[in-house]
């Protein structure tokens, strides 16, 4: 063996070293894993891991809390338990370069998938689907983490399916928070 050959051979070496907690930092499908949260929708009300939401006499609850934001991609999976469609937004569906919406039936087949680039506005969710909405957060967002490991964005989630009529369903307690954290 060349003394060339050998220290390219060491430095392809070391090279590699320092890519391993790099590459295994990116493993697909681990960030989606780690910043997630499911949360049921009934007629009126939002419940999440942290909390249940009330009618609109009562103060809003923070249902969900998404720890691993910083990974840029986070996953919500809205669950209608209820018997009456639903019309979900969130600011935080704004702050996204690309959305991934997939909607199954009670038997888990999957029934539609919409990929959008650009934010996201409502997801309608018919009562028995489940929609799980991969949320892929704008470099602004995801990197506002990076300044401040302690750093927290909290975004309302809400229901406006008969706004301003009797049946309003932000009124009738479709309203909440949900927090992201790095």
């Amino acid at each position: 063996m060349t003394k060339n050959t050998s220290i390219k051979m060491i430095a392809i070496l070391v090279t590699a070293l320092l890519l391993v907690p790099f590459i295994a930092s990116i493993v697909p499908g681990q960030a989606a894993q780690d910043a997630s949260t499911t949360i049921q929708l009934g007629d009126f009300f939002f419940q999440g891991p942290e909390g249940k939401t009330g009618p609109f006499d009562q103060p809003e609850v923070n249902i969900a809390t998404i720890t691993g934001a910083s990974s840029g991609e986070i996953v919500i999976t809205l669950q209608n338990n209820g018997k009456v469609e639903h019309e979900v937004l969130s600011p935080l569906f704004m702050l996204t370069n690309e959305t991934s919406t997939v909607s199954f039936d009670s038997a888990g087949n999957q029934v539609s998938r919409v990929e959008t680039v650009g934010s996201l506005r409502e997801v309608a969710i018919e009562p028995g689907l489940k929609t799980e909405i991969t949320l892929s957060l704008d470099e602004a967002t995801f990197r506002s983490f990076e300044d401040d490991p302690n750093h927290a964005l909290q975004f309302e989630i809400e229901c406006f399916v008969g706004h301003g009529t009797s049946g309003d369903h932000y009124k009738l307690g479709m309203r909440g928070f949900i927090t992201l954290k790095p």
